[in-house]
């Protein structure tokens, strides 16, 4: 009678912490939105680099909307496994998002950047800066690469936007070695550049990473996603991308 009595108090213990985690996990996502709102106002009000919590390696630098789709995420400085957790980051040493050159933004596919899945050539995008500027965005390319396909990220002299995450979607296991890309022109860029149109075969392509040369060239960008800190590659110039959902 009494080991019964204490298997019944294990187990209703064991169900009290998984109840106790199940809602402190989204309670935790749902204060840290807020945190992070809390530090892009004080931002926008003119305050620079505002941490959303005391420990935090990183901040607000921009707001994307998506018109039509009720998407409205912040993008955090940084492209680390701790920074993606609570949304997409800006790779760091790409251009500032709104800013000319090519800014490139990463986020999980299994939830901020769930959304690119959706998105098709020729939405918008808004981007909302800190200074309270916008730039609205049209995306012009949709692409299915491997995560050493590093032409996709290539410097521009528009105003360029490349939004990245793992793929598939709906994969059972993360860290496979394709990336979804969606890359968007400013607008007034994009009015000169109509968007090229391509078969339903060819609008996601798949390249096979190039061949080991033994020296990168500075210009590299490795789509790498993983879940620790960005790791250069073996050019100055390299950078490695994280952001291997969970």
């Amino acid at each position: 009678m009494k080991t019964r009595r204490r298997l019944a108090a294990v187990a209703a213990l064991c169900g009290a912490a998984l109840l106790t985690q199940g809602l402190w996990i989204p309670a935790k996502a749902l204060l840290a939105q807020r945190l992070l709102e809390r530090a892009w106002g004080r931002i926008r009000a003119g305050e620079v680099a505002v941490a959303p919590w005391p420990w935090a390696d990183t901040w607000p630098v921009a707001r994307l909307e998506v018109p039509g789709r009720d998407v409205r995420v912040l993008v955090l400085e940084g492209a680390t496994g701790r920074t993606l957790a609570f949304g997409p980051g800006r790779l760091a040493g790409s251009a500032a998002l709104g800013a000319p050159g090519h800014s490139v933004v990463a986020g999980h596919r299994d939830t901020h950047f769930a959304f690119l899945r959706e998105l098709t050539s020729g939405d918008r995008i808004r981007v909302e800066r800190a200074d309270g500027s916008s730039l609205l965005y049209r995306v012009t390319d949709l692409a299915v690469v491997h995560e050493r396909d590093t032409h996709v990220l290539a410097d521009t002299e528009v105003p360029t936007l490349s939004l990245v995450t793992c793929y598939p979607f709906d994969a059972a296991r993360p860290g496979g070695p394709l990336r979804f890309v969606i890359r968007a022109v400013a607008e007034l860029e994009a009015r000169a550049q109509p968007t090229r149109r391509r078969s339903a075969r060819s609008e996601k392509k798949i390249a096979s990473p190039p061949a080991a040369t033994g020296t990168a060239s500075p210009a590299q960008i490795v789509l790498g996603i993983s879940s620790g800190q960005p790791r250069e590659a073996s050019s100055p110039g390299a950078a490695k991308l994280s952001s291997r959902p969970a």
